[in-house]
């Protein structure tokens, strides 16, 4: 089944934004923090920001 968010998304947008919440993840558990959801939305807000900016160049 796919959720809204998936069906705006490509195949290749869905993977970076997968690699983004892996690495995400993965340095807050290696500096032994805690994950936060608000912190994450964020950093995923950010990055849509700069790949529409490049988009538009």
């Amino acid at each position: 089944m796919t959720s809204a968010a998936d069906a705006q998304l490509d195949k290749s947008e869905r993977q970076n934004v997968r690699q983004q919440v892996y690495a995400y993840c993965n340095e807050q558990l290696q500096a032994g923090e805690e994950i936060e959801l608000e912190s994450l939305s964020k950093e995923l807000a950010a990055s849509a920001k700069r790949a529409s900016q490049e988009f538009h160049r």
